[in-house]
């Protein structure tokens, strides 16, 4: 394609008919140098194309890293919240169970009080 699109601009130009007219070899040579000037410049183009497509390339790599590690990040802030809210469940439970070791121990303290009473 590369090749085949300066070719075609060349065919193009030697078979008009301002060229076909012109037997003159400046206009012969003139018209020589803007093909080759428009193949430079379709060549350069393409060049420019191709760097312009890995630069993409790499910039959607880029991105795709990216949106892999806020994936990551918002799996671990979720990690965090859920360990968050099963220690304040734990201190809960932890309370509650010295809550009942109190009980306990009250209860027992007037049983014992009641049966040394009533020796």
């Amino acid at each position: 394609m590369k090749s085949f699109l300066p070719a075609l601009c060349a065919a193009a130009l030697l078979c008009s008919p301002a060229v076909q007219a012109a037997d003159d070899p400046a206009a012969k040579q003139e018209l020589e140098e803007r093909v080759t000037r428009l193949t430079a410049d379709v060549e350069s183009l393409a060049a420019a194309n191709a760097s312009l497509q890995k630069r993409l390339s790499t910039i959607s790599d880029e991105l795709k890293s990216l949106r892999d590690e806020q994936n990551r990040q918002a799996n671990t802030s979720n990690l965090h919240e859920d360990l968050k809210r099963l220690a304040d469940k734990i201190v809960e439970v932890d309370k509650k169970r010295q809550s009942d070791k109190d009980l306990i121990v009250e209860k027992i303290e007037k049983l014992g009080t009641a049966i040394a009473q009533s020796s």
